[in-house]
């Protein structure tokens, strides 16, 4: 039961976060993500980290930091890749 509400948790917070880069509130963008990614590593939800490291990447694109958006995209695909490779369950 707590990794069903963890989930549903995590999955209102990561669009908050777009929005927040939409407004220029990248502070609270910044806290939302970590927020999802906290929500992931408690729950043991690991395939849903790749999900705010790619709007961590929309973040730093954002904030101007096309270095860090290109490692954090990077992340976001490893982490795609490795839970493609690995069995369901």
């Amino acid at each position: 039961m707590g990794r069903e509400v963890d989930f549903v948790a995590a999955s209102i917070i990561a669009p908050d976060s777009l929005d927040a880069i939409d407004r220029g509130d990248f502070a609270a963008a910044r806290c939302h993500l970590e927020e999802d990614l906290a929500i992931a590593r408690v729950s043991r939800l690991h395939h849903r980290l790749a999900t705010p490291l790619m709007y961590f990447a929309a973040l730093a694109a954002a904030q101007g930091r096309p270095g860090r958006a290109m490692r954090h995209s990077g992340a976001s695909r490893g982490w795609q890749r490795l839970r493609a490779a690995l069995p369901l369950g």
